[in-house]
């Protein structure tokens, strides 16, 4: 272009969309896109895995999620899972135990169980039980999972969410760390538990709401120390303050954590942002913008 003035700028941004939305819709027809995205080749149980996971952000004028997972080409058994249906936008996170392709295939069957659950409308407490009876029926008591489902409200900023066993997700507001979001924890699926509560939080306009398995802070340095929750929140407030995009806040966030480990995690480490911006205020953060 003669000149890259703002209007030639969010020009060029929004013919970036669009053609993300391009390579979007044909990658479920060819693997070519796939491919170009790999730096390496993939374990048996990674590719499984990564054919789970859902795009790297999805977002409303209200509201968006996003998530990352660690390491990308040996993953064991972590996964996640988010869609905006109407005025919901609906998340979950996943850790089955044990590694490789058992790990993968306990944990398809509970992401599996959560979006019919999903789609078939019931309430947050049903979706828990139906994941627990779903992985309770196949491996009879051998094998859980841990995990937390949440749902957002996009017109009122209600979070709702269940723990199956699992790290409390952190409440973030103004790029630091207010609190641990806990309610009374439910055994992991497959264990037999029923749900316990149902937490629920009234977020603020620009909340965001860090889930997260226990690969993030279970992780240790060359010296032996644990990754820990501190850190974890110390990261936060150091790369959210950049105000980048979501979805790089996110990768620079599991740059840090792989640092710390030297590059090598004992086990997967996945973490998912949610957001909320009441529908009023939505225009102030990362706004989806019109193509023309």
């Amino acid at each position: 272009m003669p000149e890259a003035d703002d209007g030639v700028l969010a020009e060029c941004a929004r013919l970036g969309r669009f053609a993300g939305l391009l390579v979007r819709s044909f990658s479920g027809g060819t693997d070519l896109m796939h491919l170009r995205r790999r730096r390496r080749p993939m374990s048996l149980a990674a590719g499984m895995q990564w054919d789970l996971l859902p795009p790297l952000k999805v977002r409303s004028a209200a509201g968006l999620a996003c998530g990352r997972l660690e390491p990308a080409y040996e993953i064991a058994g972590d996964a996640f899972d988010y869609v905006i249906n109407d005025d919901l936008l609906h998340a979950a996170i996943f850790d089955g135990m044990g590694h490789g392709v058992d790990s993968t295939l306990l944990t398809t069957l509970a992401v599996g169980a959560y979006r019919h659950a999903r789609r078939s409308g019931e309430s947050l407490e049903e979706t828990h039980a139906q994941i627990e009876q779903a992985v309770a029926d196949q491996y009879d008591g051998d094998a859980f999972v841990t995990g937390a489902v949440t749902r957002l409200d996009l017109r009122s900023g209600t979070l709702e969410w269940t723990n199956a066993g699992h790290p409390a997700p952190l409440l973030l507001r103004s790029h630091q760390v207010v609190k641990e979001l806990r309610c009374s924890p439910s055994l992991p699926w497959g264990l037999g538990g029923a749900c316990q509560e149902v937490g629920n939080e009234a977020l603020e306009p620009g909340d965001w709401v860090l889930v997260f398995t226990d690969g993030v802070v279970e992780g240790r340095s060359h010296h032996g120390e644990e990754y820990g929750v501190e850190r974890l929140a110390d990261a936060w407030a150091r790369q959210s303050a950049t105000n980048g995009d979501p979805e790089e806040v996110v990768r620079r966030l599991v740059e840090e954590i792989m640092s710390y480990n030297a590059g090598k995690l004992r086990d997967d480490a996945s973490l998912m942002l949610v957001s909320w911006e009441a529908p009023a205020a939505s225009a102030r953060t990362w706004p989806p913008q019109p193509l023309r």
